[in-house]
């Protein structure tokens, strides 16, 4: 009986995208507020896969 109480209200309160949304706020502020350092490991990380600074490996014959 608790269950379906449960299963009612949140379906009457939207619980599941009213809390998809706030999650989704919080983890675009923290992308934003990190951006500076997640665009210095992507310049590293793409550094490591390609060290010589070319788009496309050469083609093996």
């Amino acid at each position: 009986m608790a269950a379906q109480r449960d299963i009612f209200y949140r379906k009457k309160v939207d619980l599941v995208m009213r809390r998809n949304a706030v999650e989704s706020d919080r983890q675009k502020r923290v992308i934003n507020d990190s951006e500076a350092v997640l665009d210095r490991f992507l310049s590293l990380q793409t550094a490591k896969v390609n060290p010589l600074g070319s788009c496309s490996p050469k083609a093996v014959e």
